[in-house]
This record gives C-alpha cells, structure tokens and sequence, in this order.
C-alpha cells in the first residue's frame, strides 16, 4: 500500500525542533495530486485484529502453500489492506506470515506510551522518560506516558536500548523499527495526540507546543529511518485540532496536527461517520454536526493528508435521539472476550445492521472521497463481509453536492447519496443511468436494477451503474 500523496500548502515552511526536521516542507511530496485525481474511486479496506479473527488466521504450519489456503484466507489476503496486526498476537505474527498470499500486515504501535502491565523490562528501560505528576505515572489508555520531548527517548522509541534495528527474539524487547526488521510491511500507530491536558491522567501539565514539536520530531525521524516505502497509518483524535465553523475553515500548516496528518500515509478518524458523538440532522455550523465532518475532511485533504474512516463498532450508536443512526446490533463475535452474543452470518439482524453501516460510513468517505483514502471496519469478516468494499465507481466526476437533504456526488461508473436527516427521501441517478444499490441489505440475488430509490433516515446510497 502506497499512499504518500500531498498537496502543497501556500505558507509552508520547514524548521528544526528538537533535533528532528518539521515537515511542513514534506508536503511538496503531494505535487502529484493533479494525475491522481483521475484515479479511479477504490476505497482500501483495513481490519484490525482481535481474537475473532483467529479462527481464519490460524494453522498449525508455519507455512500455508497457496494450494492450502482456506477462502477465507483468500479473502483476508486479497482484501484487507493492511491487516492490523498486534505483535504480542503469535497466531497473527507467526501464521499470516507465513501464508503463500498474505495480506499487507502492519503493526500496532503506541506513539505517546509505555505499556503498563506485562512489559517490567521496557518500563525499566524508560524509566527516565516517563512522566510523573507528584511522584504518580501518567497514563494514557492504561499505557504509561513516555516523554517523547526528549531525543533520547525518541531514539529508545525507535531502536529500543541495542540502539539498533533488529528483530528481537521475545516481543516484549521490541522497539519501531525492530517491527519491520521482524517482517511487519508497515506501522499503525495509535495515540498520536496533540493535547496532553485533554487525554493524558492526571493533566502532566505540559503545554500544546513542546508536545506537539516533540511529537512532529517523533515521525520525522521515524519516516527518516524507516523510509518513504514504509505505510504510516497514524490515530490521532480531530478534536486536538483548533477546526473552525466556518463554511470555508483554513488551517494553519505549521500545526502539529496537520504536520502530522500529511506526513502520515493515512490519518484515522475513528469512529468513522458512524461516531455516536455526531448530530447528523444538525446544521452545518453545529459544534458536532455531519456536515462539519466533512468539512473537516475537506480541510484536512487541503493540508495534505489522507484519510482513513474506521468503523470502529456499531454498538455505540444507542440514542433514542433521531439524530443518531439508532440502536445498531453489537457487530463482534463470541470469539471476542466478554462476549456471549453467537456467531452471526449473512441476512440476520447483526448483519444488516453491519451492511447499513458500513455503507454510511463508506459512501461519507466517497463523499470527500481523495487518492489514497482508505476505510477500516472492526466489524468486517470474511464470508459475512459487505459486498461494497472494493467496489470501483470510477473517477469523480465533481465535487459532492448538497441539498440541504440529501447530499451526493457522481462517479463515472457509480453514484453517492447520503441522507444524514429525519425524513425519508427518493434520490434520481443522473439522466440515462440505472443501477444496483450495493448498500441494500438485500441478497445479491435479489438486487433491482433501478434509476429512483428509496432513502431513509440516516441512511446511504452507494449505487454501481450497469451498463
């Protein structure tokens, strides 16, 4: 998977903090965009891993010949770009290895902590940058917080106390780089958070500017060392950027947010469009309205990233308010710890809540859709997957437009609508054109062929026309 595609933002400029280059000037590597806005519309999907999953990655041999492989690894290794995987995971780590077809596999990494519990050697080796507020840890997600201002912290971040790439034999000694030196094609790296008041407990009491250059270095010496040919897909939370309401919000460049969203290959936005904070009946200027997240999105490809919409789970979206998706069946397997739900399959109630709304979310990102956006899905299985993943629309053909109902963009070989409202609606496709709703429920072999659909509240049209 090869994203890197940035546009060059007027004003941006390149510094030195900390010893690690700024990279405002990184955004000249987007130059490309203009050749790249004909690429067709194909959204790479990204999963996870987690013990659901085990049952289709796991084998007793080391090597699975491609002969050998189950559909269900055929699926995996054709459309999962990139399989997730954590490290500590030896059914993942070891087996999806060694398959004959294997999937991009990158690795989760923490940017900002130490884990906690089960890892005595690594928090011993940083124990000199780990940062304390009257005498406790401070913590994020349980992990505690490594003081990633510091270049020597920075470089154990990277290479670990050998202060050298090289895969090392207990996962629990691994550092960055010593991931890719044990065959991992690319790194996920989660907490990349620009506010430490706002997630860090309790508050460490450090300020936006020197954790935000401190966290702008971490990936510039990262990409430095790891090379452009490595996936950086990084997880920062959009609330640490200062996003005006405005119809037509501008960024600041030199903002580490942004410098650290257009350095990435993807930026996250977990939740996706199905996050149970939005009001998606709210009008544009609404503090956590739809259409403000997709201004976001907006701003952000003007910054030069490119964005990742990860349905992390559907069981949030709970509200008896009609301003949300409604009570959406909880997508994980029983396989998953703490869940007692069975397996489910095509056609139950599980499963056309997963369809509508991994299409809500999916038909968002064709909204705002740019080359190199990806989606990710936590609830996505093979054999019980949605058939509208790795559907090729074509190139947008304009931008998204809005009605102030439905909001919807042409393709050459697809059409978009998303109906974010409370009222039902009937959505034409353009003069001359018919085609299946990919975002039905419906069987395959049930689809119609149509030119006028039916739309409800909150819901998605992802339509692939037939010739």
């Amino acid at each position: 998977m090869r994203l890197r595609s940035i546009v060059l933002v007027a004003g941006a400029t390149g510094a030195t903090v900390g010893g690690g280059a700024l990279l405002g000037a990184s955004l000249a590597r987007h130059a490309q965009i203009k050749e790249e806005q004909t690429a067709p519309a194909v959204l790479p999907l990204s999963r996870r891993a987690d013990p659901s999953v085990d049952r289709y990655t796991f084998t007793e041999a080391a090597k699975t010949a491609a002969s050998a492989m189950t559909d269900a690894q055929e699926a995996i290794a054709t459309t999962w770009d990139p399989f997730v995987a954590y490290d500590s995971d030896p059914r993942v780590s070891r087996y999806v290895r060694g398959w004959a077809k294997r999937p991009p596999v990158s690795v989760y990494v923490n940017a900002t902590g130490v884990l906690a519990s089960g890892n005595g050697v690594r928090l011993r080796e940083a124990s000199r940058w780990l940062v304390r507020k009257a005498g406790a840890q401070v913590k994020v997600d349980g992990w505690a917080m490594l003081d990633i201002r510091q270049p020597a912290a920075r470089q154990w971040w990277l290479y670990g106390a050998d202060g050298k790439a090289s895969c090392q034999p207990d996962p629990a000694d691994r550092a960055t780089l010593d991931l890719l030196a044990c065959g991992y094609t690319g790194l996920w790296i989660d907490n990349v958070l620009t506010r430490p008041a706002q997630w860090f407990k309790p508050d460490p009491g450090i300020d936006d500017a020197s954790w935000g250059a401190g966290l702008v270095a971490l990936l510039s010496e990262l990409r430095e060392a790891a090379g452009d040919d490595v996936p950086l897909v990084i997880n920062a939370h959009w609330t640490d950027l200062a996003f005006p309401s405005a119809g037509s919000p501008t960024l600041d460049p030199a903002s580490p947010f942004v410098q650290l969203a257009a350095e990435a290959d993807q930026l996250v936005v977990e939740g996706g469009a199905i996050d149970p904070g939005l009001h998606y009946a709210a009008e544009g200027d609404t503090a956590w309205s739809y259409r403000r997240l997709l201004r976001f999105a907006d701003a952000m490809h003007t910054a030069g990233a490119r964005l990742q919409w990860e349905k992390t789970d559907s069981s949030g979206l709970t509200s008896a308010d009609a301003s949300t998706l409604g009570a959406i069946p909880n997508c994980r397997d029983s396989d998953y710890p703490g869940r007692a739900q069975p397996v489910w399959g095509r056609g139950g109630e599980i499963w056309i809540g997963h369809v509508r709304t991994a299409a809500f979310n999916a038909a968002t990102a064709y909204l705002t859709f740019e080359h190199g956006d990806g989606v990710g899905d936590m609830c996505e299985y093979p054999s019980r997957g949605w058939r509208g993943y790795g559907a090729d629309l074509g190139t947008p053909l304009a931008p998204r437009t809005d009605s102030g109902t439905a909001i919807t963009r042409q393709f050459a070989d697809g059409f978009v609508a998303v109906n974010p409202g409370n009222d039902r609606l009937v959505i034409s496709l353009p003069q001359g054109k018919r085609g299946i709703n990919l975002a039905s429920a419906a069987m395959v072999e049930d689809d119609r062929v149509a030119t006028r659909f039916r739309m409800g509240p909150r819901s998605a049209l992802v339509v692939r026309y037939s010739r």
